[in-house]
């Protein structure tokens, strides 16, 4: 489908009336590609890269670290000027930099174990390292790069923006390919509901996680209303990407925009709601911040990251990283038995002047350290996916 075709469909797709949006997703649809990929869509080579001598000699091999691991979140990577991308040159010298500084990279599965406390076999130095909204030029301008070190990353895919083989995303062929190759997992982003909706009369909007829909000459839509539409899109996604992706396992979703309404909502009740559906679906519920390291005792619900974008230098990276690993409580020291008083001898029979004999004072004893569906139906603006 030619470019202006694929995007013309996601926006018709995206504007939809409700009640038109389960019949059009009911209707078989071929979703595989053709055979032959297309040489525009396939990975670029990765661009030679030379650090400098000051960036070499800053470069150090971090110290192991311990119950810790950090997340990057990532989403395009291209030369174009988006505020939401890294250029393919920047990307490349912050994997040189990973690679100096000592980090491996793991799979989205060791995460989920990292965080139930499986410490085993994790390296030294890991890193998760992570994509939104399954962008083409992500995967065009990321895959060769990683390749060169090693690396392997996640890709959280939009499932109903990849059902409308729009240009600007990634392929159900694509992302089958990718998760074949050892460079990729794949993870849920949304169904449709990567979007902005209406909520007041005023036209303002926010993240369609986040807030319930206003609807003009109806009003808000009901909290149960809410509840249907977000939890449809979610598992309807979940559903999709299960079907068209061999030996597909749920274990992560990244939330839009990084939010279910625990920073900006039009309802008190929709971020413990959004929580709790995450949590029964996923194991690890990714954010877009706070930019700091993840442990077992991390809320698997609002998992951080530390979000990069066109101003972020692999310098910057590095101290980031370098700056913010976690200093590890020390154990607290053993306490000494508290000591019984010496208790008196009486004095022996037919000598009152003797003076008492004490008994020797108890040894204090040291105690041990303590042990270690129909398609979803929201509506909203389309377009490049950010968040």
């Amino acid at each position: 489908m030619p470019v202006g075709g694929a995007l013309r469909a996601a926006l018709a797709f995206l504007i939809l009336p409700l009640s038109l949006v389960p019949m059009y997703f009911a209707i078989p649809r071929f979703r595989t590609e053709i055979a032959k990929a297309d040489p525009d869509r396939a990975p670029l080579e990765a661009p030679a890269v030379k650090p400098t001598t000051a960036e070499l000699a800053r470069w150090k091999q971090l110290p192991p670290i311990k119950g810790a691991v950090p997340v990057l979140g990532y989403h395009g990577v291209n030369d174009d000027g988006d505020h939401y991308s890294v250029t393919r040159r920047e990307f490349a010298l912050q994997m040189e930099m990973l690679d100096r500084a000592g980090f491996e990279t793991i799979s989205i599965a060791e995460y989920v174990r990292f965080l139930h406390g499986v410490t085993v076999n994790l390296p030294r130095r890991p890193i998760l390292i992570t994509f939104d909204d399954g962008r083409l030029d992500s995967y065009r301008g990321a895959d060769r790069i990683l390749g060169r070190h090693g690396f392997r990353a996640t890709m959280f895919a939009i499932a109903g923006f990849v059902e409308e083989r729009s240009s600007f995303y990634l392929t159900w062929d694509e992302l089958r390919t990718m998760s074949k190759n050892g460079n990729w997992d794949v993870q849920e982003h949304a169904g449709v509901g990567h979007v902005n909706i209406p909520y007041d009369s005023a036209g303002h909007e926010g993240p369609a996680y986040a807030y319930r829909r206003y609807r003009p000459g109806k009003g808000l839509e009901s909290f149960a209303e809410y509840k249907r539409r977000v939890q449809h899109d979610v598992l309807w996604a979940k559903r999709t990407m299960s079907e068209q992706l061999p030996g597909f396992n749920p274990l992560a979703f990244a939330v839009p925009y990084g939010s279910y309404g625990q920073d900006r909502t039009n309802d008190p009740r929709i971020p413990g709601f959004m929580s709790r559906l995450l949590r029964r679906h996923f194991q690890a519920v990714f954010m877009t911040d706070p930019p700091r390291y993840s442990t077992p005792g991390s809320r698997r619900w609002a998992l951080p990251r530390i979000e990069l974008n066109e101003h972020v230098r692999a310098g910057t990276l590095y101290r980031w990283l370098r700056d913010r690993i976690p200093v590890p409580k020390p154990k607290p020291k053993p306490k000494p038995a508290a000591q019984t008083p010496p208790a008196e001898q009486p004095a022996a029979e037919q000598q009152p002047a003797a003076v008492p004999q004490q008994a020797t004072p108890p040894a204090p004893v040291p105690q041990a350290a303590p042990a270690a569906q129909p398609a979803p139906a929201v509506s909203g603006a389309a377009g490049p996916a950010s968040g």
